[in-house]
């Protein structure tokens, strides 16, 4: 029991100090991406938890019922992110012919989760839990060059265009959940947001530094909470019903502007700042079929009212947000010897437009040892769209393709009496 103890605070001291951050794409760094899939199980079934996950409280804390003793998980995942940004280049009737990349961008990221939740074998006694977890996050990285011919053998780079975005907001979510009878389970979490966000965008002329230019975006001392409400309905042995509710999240805090060309600041604005996120609802089903080998089966939807955000600053150049159903699914395999082989997929509309939704494949396994589970999981998705050029040079701006890919890993170690 010590020596289990110590190896399970050992991992989690390494995975500690390793952060907490992710990439993104261009619209979020205006509202941040909400995070799901925070272990290892819940991101090879396809992003699935209001059945798969006991320990995601801030998704549906009604499934917390079913741990009697003391359960503890911390999970680190790793984010390869990239996008590829592309003109399109016609012939002199106007004719399309191809397009021409000339913006390439891969970065890497990682954050972090940790979770513990105490059951009760007596009867009308609780099941509490807490969770540290990465709510909404801001992280972006883009740049690209601009050159132009000196002479017909070398080209001369003449300024680099850049934006990056940097903050989070962190949850810290404590839950209660009951099992009111051998078929229904409740629950309720409070979830406490705080954090910051910082956006920059700059041109770098190399040759005439008059012509610098650099605006600067900081939202500073964001709080706000919201609450999350779970049950669970066992229907029989084969199937099992679950169902969650996110209130609306207020966040505020200090909102700053600056603008900069060269050297010379020429606006600087502070403002009260104020970001509504929208209610969200998650219905999941589980069915677990005969067969020689145990097999689980969930499948859910998520919906989201996106076009319910509100936000003190408003962009008009950003397109009117709609709301999103996304739809989940994972498959798990539990052998004999107790390794588990885990699939799914998971379609995400995006709330910023009909052309955007991203499709992934996930995957992943897990094994026991000792009262300690390890899983690991991965996920594979892409998505390609239009947009405008970010740093455009005509009027209106020209219709770029930009194609994205997102590769994510992650290692969950639990631990459990």
């Amino acid at each position: 029991m010590k020596k289990r103890s110590l190896l399970f605070l050992s991992v989690f001291s390494l995975l500690l100090p390793l952060g907490r951050t992710m990439g993104y794409t261009f619209y979020d760094t205006y509202y941040g991406e909400r995070i799901t899939a925070l272990n290892a199980r819940s991101l090879s079934l396809g992003h699935t938890g209001v059945l798969s996950e006991p320990l995601a409280i801030g998704l549906n804390p009604a499934l917390s019922s079913e741990v009697k003793n003391l359960r503890l998980a911390t999970s680190l995942r790793i984010t390869q992110a990239s996008e590829d940004r592309a003109f399109p280049v016609h012939d002199s009737f106007e004719g399309f012919l191809t397009y021409n990349t000339y913006a390439m961008n891969t970065n890497y990221y990682n954050d972090f989760s940790l979770a513990v939740v105490k059951g009760s074998t007596l009867p009308y006694i609780p099941t509490i839990g807490l969770a540290w977890y990465p709510f909404s996050n801001f992280r972006y990285k883009y740049g690209e060059e601009i050159r132009g011919l000196k002479d017909p053998n070398k080209d001369k780079l003449l300024a680099r265009n850049l934006i990056k975005s940097s903050g989070e907001i962190d949850a810290l979510s404590f839950s209660l959940s009951q099992g009111v009878t051998p078929w229904l389970g409740v629950g309720v979490s409070l979830n406490i947001l705080r954090g910051t966000a910082k956006k920059s965008r700059e041109t770098d002329s190399l040759n005439t530094p008059q012509t610098d230019r650099r605006e600067v975006w900081k939202n500073r001392a964001l709080k706000g909470s919201n609450i999350s409400l779970g049950l669970t309905y066992k229907a029989s042995g084969r199937f099992r019903f679950g169902l969650s509710y996110g209130s609306k999240p207020t966040i505020k805090g200090d909102h700053y502007y600056q603008d900069f060309l060269g050297d010379s600041l020429i606006a600087d604005t502070t403002l009260s700042y104020k970001l509504t996120y929208p209610w969200e609802v998650n219905f999941g089903v589980e069915y677990r079929p005969r067969s020689i080998l145990q097999t689980r089966i969930y499948l859910e939807t998520a919906f989201t009212r996106w076009s319910k955000l509100r936000t003190s600053l408003p962009d008009t150049s950003l397109p009117k947000l709609r709301d999103v159903w996304e739809i989940k699914g994972g498959v798990e395999h539990i052998f004999f010897n107790q390794i588990r082989a885990r699939f799914g997929f998971l379609y995400q509309p995006s709330p910023f437009g009909q052309g955007m939704a991203r499709s992934a494949f996930t995957f992943g396994t897990g094994f026991k040892s000792k009262g300690m589970d390890i899983d690991f999981g991965g996920e594979v998705g892409n998505r390609e769209y239009r947009q405008e050029d970010l740093f455009p040079e005509s009027v209106p701006p020209r219709k770029d393709r930009i194609k994205e890919s997102l590769i994510k890993f992650i290692v969950t170690i639990s631990y459990q009496t």
